[in-house]
C-alpha cells in the first residue's frame, strides 16, 4: 500500500512537472526552418524566404554580409523585426541555396538585388544591412531611389556595439553604452523617402 501511495506521488508529480514545463511560451517558429521559395532572374536562380505578414508597412528586405547566408541572421532578430510586416531574405548570387556567381562588385550586387526586389513585384521596400549588406542598401538607394522607403547600411567594421542594439537601447547621440563603447558612429542613418 506504500509503495503504490509512494508510486502515485511521484506519478503525480511527473505530472505536474511536465506540464508546468510545457506552458513555458515556446516560439512561434524558427526562421531558419522556413521553407526556401526561388525566383528566376536574368537566368539565375535565386533562395528567398518571407517570414511574417505583408502589412500596412513595406516588406523589410535584409542584406547579410559577404558570403552570409540566409541562415546567418539571429533568429530573435528576424523574429522581432517580422512582427507586423513581412520580412524576406535572399542568398545572394553564388551563396548559399542560390546560383550562379557572386558579382564582383557592390553595384553589380545592388544590380542583382533590384532585379529580385522587382521579380517578387514589391513596388516599395524597407532596407537593412550589415557590413557588405550595407553597402549593397546604400548603392541600392542610389541605383532606385524610387524603391525605397527607408535604407539602414546597418553596421560596418568591426565595432563591438551593433546599430540595431543602440537603436533599440535609445542611445543614438553619441553617448557611450553600458560596455563603455561609444554609439555615434554605430547607429544606423536611416534615409526617408517622401
Amino acid at each position: 500500500m506504500i509503495k503504490r501511495l509512494i508510486l502515485s506521488t511521484m506519478l503525480l508529480s511527473a505530472t505536474v512537472i511536465g506540464s508546468v514545463a510545457s506552458a513555458r511560451p515556446v516560439l512561434a517558429s524558427d526562421y531558419t526552418t522556413t521553407e526556401n521559395k526561388y525566383v528566376e532572374v536574368g537566368g539565375t536562380r535565386y533562395a528567398y524566404r518571407t517570414i511574417g505578414n505583408r502589412g500596412v508597412k513595406p516588406p523589410l528586405v535584409l542584406f547579410q554580409h559577404f558570403t552570409g547566408t540566409m541562415d546567418d541572421w539571429d533568429r530573435r532578430t528576424v523574429e522581432g523585426l517580422a512582427k507586423g510586416r513581412e520580412l524576406i531574405i535572399f542568398d545572394n548570387a553564388g551563396v548559399g541555396a542560390s546560383e550562379g556567381q557572386s558579382p564582383d562588385s557592390v553595384a553589380g550586387m545592388a544590380e542583382i538585388a533590384v532585379q529580385l526586389i522587382e521579380a517578387l513585384k514589391l513596388q516599395k521596400i524597407d532596407a537593412l544591412g550589415f557590413s557588405l549588406g550595407g553597402s549593397i542598401v546604400q548603392q541600392l538607394l542610389i541605383e532606385k531611389p524610387s524603391l525605397d522607403q527607408k535604407g539602414s547600411p546597418g553596421r560596418f567594421g568591426t565595432t563591438r556595439f551593433s546599430r540595431l542594439q543602440a537603436a533599440s537601447n535609445g542611445d543614438c547621440n553619441g553617448n557611450q553604452n553600458k560596455r563603455g563603447d561609444r554609439t555615434s558612429a554605430t547607429c544606423p542613418s536611416v534615409l526617408h523617402r517622401h
